[in-house]
Parts: structure tokens; sequence; C-alpha cells
């Protein structure tokens, strides 16, 4: 699967989460960070984001695979070009 079509699959997902939520529509581009830039994307809508992109992509992520990196000082809130690389070096293994 090539990075343009994780890329729109990954935003079709997220905006649907959004509208099933109640939140307006934002658009989504390569440097949108969805922890920070979402509104109202939390811990539940996380949780539900995870399991259409694994159900998606068959593929069983977690938050932590692709919506933030770890390091030792703190955690990065990835932005949709990185959780894309994230999810193309994992499933085009």
């Amino acid at each position: 699967m090539t990075k343009k079509e994780i890329k729109d699959r990954l935003i079709k997902l997220l905006l649907k989460s959004q509208r099933k939520s109640g939140h307006e529509y934002v658009e989504i581009t390569d440097k949108t960070v969805p922890y920070d830039n979402l509104p109202g994307f939390d811990s539940l809508i996380l949780v539900e984001a995870i399991m259409n992109v694994s159900e998606e992509l068959n593929y069983e992520f977690s938050g932590r695979d692709i919506f933030w990196t770890a390091s030792h000082e703190k955690n990065h809130h990835n932005n949709i070009k990185e959780i894309v690389d994230k999810i193309s070096n994992v499933i085009n293994k």
C-alpha cells in the first residue's frame, strides 16, 4: 500500500471519528497533529481511531505505535506525515 493510500484512509477515518463525536470539521494536512489540532481529540477518540485504523489496514496498532513517539524526555505527538510513515513501515515490511 502506498503512503498516499495510507494517508487518504487515515484522514477519512480521523474525520469520521471527529464527525461521530460531534466535533467540527477541520482541514487535515501532513502537518496536522491529531492530539493538538483536532478539536476534542482525546483518549476516547484515540481508542476509536486506533481501532478503525487497525481494522481498515488489517493490522493491530496501539497509540504508541502511531500517534506518538516516546522519548526519555517526553512524549512527542506525531503529525499526519509521521503517522503515515510509521504505518507504512509496519505494514510494508
